[in-house]
Order: C-alpha cells, then sequence, then structure tokens
C-alpha cells in the first residue's frame, strides 16, 4: 500500500487479497511530531470494503472549511491533520502518538486536559474527543483510530478562578426581641412553697441589646428584670415568688400569661385520749389473830382469859365496822 505523510512517499507492506498488514509498520511526520502505527495483521479497507492501496496525510491550513468549528473554549495545539480517504476503516485500530512541547500549551490549558479530537464525517459537523493516555512527564499522548478523517491535539481552556467577594461591611441589624416558653412550677403550691417562673427570651437581630421584663400577678407588678443578650442569641429569665393565701393566681409576662394555684391546708382534727378503765383501788385490811390457851393446870387463869376474850371480839367487831366504812367510800370516791 502506498503512503504519503505530508509529501514524503512510501509504502507499507498488506496483503492485495485481504488488506491485512503482514509486519508492524510505524509511518512519523517529517517533524517526529506525530506517529502513527499500524499492528500486525491490521484489516485495512477503503470505504467500499475493499482493501486498501493509499494512506495520505496533509496538514489542512488554518481556517481551512475543511476543519469543523472548535468546541467552545477549546483550542488547538500545534497542526491540524488530514488522513484520506475519509472513511477507511482499520481493525484493530491504528495508534497515534502525538507529541508536544510545553511551550505549545498556551497560558490557561491544563496539560492533563489536553485530548486528541476526530472531526464527525457524519455531515453533522463538530468534534469527537478520543479516549486518550496522557503522559505529562514525557509530553505524549496517545489514543486508538479506528477510521480516516481530520485530527487535531485540543486543549479546553480552564475558567478562571473566581474572584473573591469582599466580605459585607454593612452594619448589624438591631436587636429585635421575641419571648416564648412561659414556664410555672409547680402549678399547684402550698402555702409559702416557692413558685418558679421561667420565659425565654430570643433576640433575632445582629447587635447585642437589653430588654425589660416585669412579673405581673392578678394585675399587680411585682418583679422586675432587665435581659442583656446578643445578637442572633437566647436567654431564659427567671422569677420566684411565694403566696400565703390559697386561690388561683394569673401569671403575666412580656406578653406571655399563665396560672398557679395555692392550695388550702387540710385541717387536722384532733385525738381524744380515752385512759383505759382502771379498777377500783380496795384496801383490804387484814387482822392476825393470835390466841393463846392457858394450860389446864392454871385454874387460876381462866377469869383473866376470859377477859381477853370479850376484848379480842369487841376488837375484831370494830376493825370489821372500820374496813366496811373504808371500802364504802372508796367506792363512792372511785
Amino acid at each position: 500500500m502506498q503512503t504519503s505523510i505530508l509529501g514524503n512517499e512510501g509504502r507499507i507492506s498488506i496483503d492485495g487479497a485481504t488488506g491485512r498488514v503482514r509486519e508492524d509498520t510505524t509511518l512519523t511526520t517529517p517533524d517526529g511530531m506525530l506517529l502513527v502505527t499500524f499492528s500486525e495483521g491490521s484489516l485495512l479497507l477503503d470505504i467500499d470494503g475493499r482493501p486498501l492501496t493509499l494512506f495520505e496525510m496533509h496538514i489542512e491550513p488554518e481556517g481551512s472549511e475543511e476543519v469543523p468549528p472548535l468546541p467552545e473554549s477549546t483550542v488547538t495545539i500545534g497542526s491540524v491533520y488530514d488522513f484520506h480517504p475519509h472513511g477507511a476503516s482499520f481493525n484493530p485500530p491504528i495508534i497515534l502518538q502525538w507529541r508536544y512541547s510545553d511551550e505549545d500549551i498556551p497560558e490557561g490549558i491544563i496539560e492533563e486536559d489536553l485530548y486528541i479530537g476526530s472531526a464527525d464525517n457524519s455531515g453533522e459537523g463538530g468534534w469527537e474527543e478520543l479516549a486518550c493516555e496522557v503522559d505529562t512527564e514525557n509530553n505524549v499522548i496517545q489514543a486508538s483510530v479506528h477510521h480516516h478523517t481530520i485530527f487535531a491535539l485540543l486543549g479546553p481552556i480552564a475558567p478562571p478562578a473566581a474572584e473573591s467577594t469582599p466580605e459585607s461591611t454593612l452594619p448589624p441589624t438591631p436587636a429585635a426581641f421575641s419571648a416564648s416558653g412561659l414556664r410555672i412550677q409547680p402549678a399547684e403550691a402550698q402555702p409559702n412553697e416557692i413558685v418558679a417562673i421561667t420565659v425565654s427570651v430570643a433576640n433575632t437581630g445582629g447587635s447585642e441589646g437589653s430588654y425589660a421584663l416585669a412579673l405581673v400577678i392578678n394585675g399587680v407588678a411585682v418583679a422586675s428584670k432587665i435581659a442583656t443578650i446578643a445578637g442572633a442569641d437566647s436567654l431564659d429569665v427567671p422569677f420566684s415568688l411565694t403566696r400565703k393565701l390559697a386561690g388561683t393566681y394569673s401569671v403575666s409576662v412580656a406578653g406571655l400569661s399563665g396560672s398557679f394555684i395555692v392550695v388550702a391546708p387540710v385541717p387536722q382534727e384532733e385525738e381524744e385520749e380515752i385512759a383505759p378503765a382502771s379498777e377500783p383501788a380496795r384496801q383490804v385490811i387484814e387482822a392476825e389473830v393470835r390466841v393463846e390457851e392457858a394450860p389446864a393446870s392454871q385454874p387460876e387463869q381462866e377469869g383473866i382469859f376470859d377477859l381477853n376474850r370479850w376484848w379480842l371480839g369487841a376488837l375484831i367487831g370494830a376493825a370489821a365496822v372500820v374496813g366496811a366504812g373504808l371500802i364504802l367510800v372508796m367506792r363512792r370516791v372511785g
């Protein structure tokens, strides 16, 4: 197969009957910037499916109508090459190795973003980005090509870095307050028990400010506080009080309303202490009488013994009367 690389004539050994390449062959542009490699066994056919007889490459001049418009924000790096005849196919594909220098890359182009583009031959125009390997160390880009068309090394222009916007110097907004979350604990209290009243105040403005609050119980202001709050912050403001009298007390703070109840104490009944019934006191008088009998051999003492026995009986009778009287008196007293 005859070749013409930018006017330099040459040949590639292929099977004329099948169109297959007999050995690996590389074609190079005179400046050495573009290499085209054909692999052994690659099938080269023209647009009609016949073995390819000519491989031609030339440079399209700048502004050529054959070159489709470039993608937006994209530039070409080096020359644009046109491969002829258009429509020829390669299977497996031929390999393009595109060399470049750092000086060829304009400002604003990122080297890693370079790619080989192929012009669309379908009549719709435009460019197709080929799958590429970018070797930034050796400045070589490689891609596989399946057909003849126009090829170019393209570089997208990176968008400019966004300029940092200086921070706003506008003064902060004035303080603005809102109250919420009135809490009363306990809701039912004993007389003189402490009742805690809390309200949340938020500063929705951008500046620090102070907010005055009054605690109103049954329509009468009983306490006041001033809360100083930073911008975009909030604060819980506490109050506390006690009430002695039972009843319901209305609460109002910063436009928020509630109430609490003081419950009446439960009266305690006194328990009567009932003494256990006691048994009446009893006094027992015991009299012990000892009677000694005189021996029978002493008759002279019988008279005396009789007299003693009389007195003894009298004493026992008197003692019985006195004891009965005492018992009767004690019963009445008890």
